[in-house]
């Protein structure tokens, strides 16, 4: 990646002023696996790599942490969390570099969240994750053995969606 410019590198992205006209663009190059809008602008992220835009329209790239296959991030109480293959799991620490929390983890994380003041990483075989301060991480265990793949805080709590119906 070597910082180059990447000019909307992904398979389509789609940009909008007002949620209902949309610009599409169909890309060649590296296909997006996640977005997440910063307080900085947008940070989007892929297989060994994450990009930054101001615009949604012209994207720099970087290396991702130690190469890692990125597959989601989420930006909540002024950080940066990005998830993916193999357990990975960093924090943005701002101008290039990333925090790598303890965590004796292998699973994939296929997404993370934000909302009511938390952090929520999921992925394989019902693997949940949980964080205030993006820091420290603790488990959170669930009946399921499903992959997990989305989740939504609403007034009530948590919901979690996945593989075979998991709620």
């Amino acid at each position: 990646c070597d910082n180059q410019l990447k000019r909307r590198g992904g398979a389509t992205t789609a940009r909008s002023t007002d949620g209902t006209s949309w610009q599409l663009d169909e890309l060649t190059g590296q296909r997006f696996r996640g977005v997440t809008a910063t307080d900085d602008g947008l940070l989007g992220v892929g297989d060994g790599w994450v990009a930054r835009s101001d615009d949604g329209e012209e994207w720099i790239t970087e290396d991702a942490p130690e190469g890692a296959t990125l597959r989601s991030a989420a930006f909540g109480g002024g950080k940066v969390v990005v998830v993916g293959r193999n357990g990975a799991l960093y924090v943005d620490q701002g101008g290039g570099s990333w925090f790598k929390p303890f965590l004796y983890l292998s699973e994939t994380l296929d997404r993370v969240v934000w909302g009511r003041d938390l952090f929520l990483a999921l992925g394989k075989n019902a693997t949940v994750l949980r964080s205030s301060d993006a820091m420290n991480w603790l488990t959170s265990p669930t009946t399921s053995h499903a992959d997990l793949k989305g989740a939504a805080a609403g007034s009530d709590g948590w919901i979690m969606v996945g593989s075979d119906g998991a709620t």
